[in-house]
């Protein structure tokens, strides 16, 4: 919770022009304990390596003009962050679940995605949020498209799905029956 608190601080500075962000019970404890443990040479290092994305964050927020806006801006910012998560844990279930599947579509970066998704994390401040900036726009629009043109191939909902008997799609996910 503190690194989430710390990556999000400026953020919120940046998109909200309250003080709420600070002056609630959560945050001030939090605050104490960056004041205790996030100090010197690694908050300067670790911030410096931040600054790029803080300044994508300031020029974005520099055009918002409205509350929806606002929460919109954040829940896009957030969405892509923890998106990774979710990818990367959905990608280690379909191995571990669904290995005849995994192994009939070795074009999905499936360990890859669980990889990334635990540096996300639990790397902390070794995340190259470079690396996870380029991962949003150049990556995973492809993958998109790869998952879509896999989903559309798949069999009816009568059908088995990649030798998991009892399967069936529906929707955007596969659930046993």
């Amino acid at each position: 919770m503190l690194i989430q608190h710390i990556l999000t601080e400026e953020i919120f500075s940046k998109v909200f022009d309250s003080e709420f962000h600070r002056d609630n019970n959560v945050a001030r404890e939090l605050y104490k304990l960056e004041a205790t443990f996030f100090t010197g040479g690694l908050k300067k290092s670790t911030l410096k390596g931040l600054e790029a994305y803080y300044a994508a964050i300031r020029a974005a927020a520099a055009q918002i003009g409205n509350h929806h806006e606002k929460q919109t801006f954040l829940k896009v910012t957030y969405g892509n962050f923890y998106n990774f998560e979710i990818i990367g844990e959905a990608s280690h279930n379909i191995e571990q679940h669904y290995p005849a599947f995994a192994a009939e579509h070795p074009e999905l970066p499936l360990a890859i995605a669980y990889q990334m998704c635990n540096a996300v994390a639990h790397g902390y401040f070794k995340v190259d949020l470079e690396i996870v900036w380029k991962t949003i726009h150049a990556d995973l629009p492809g993958l998109h498209a790869q998952v879509q043109e896999i989903q559309q191939a798949l069999p009816s909902e009568n059908d088995n799905v990649a030798g998991v008997p009892n399967c069936s799609v529906a929707g955007d996910s596969m659930k046993p029956t």
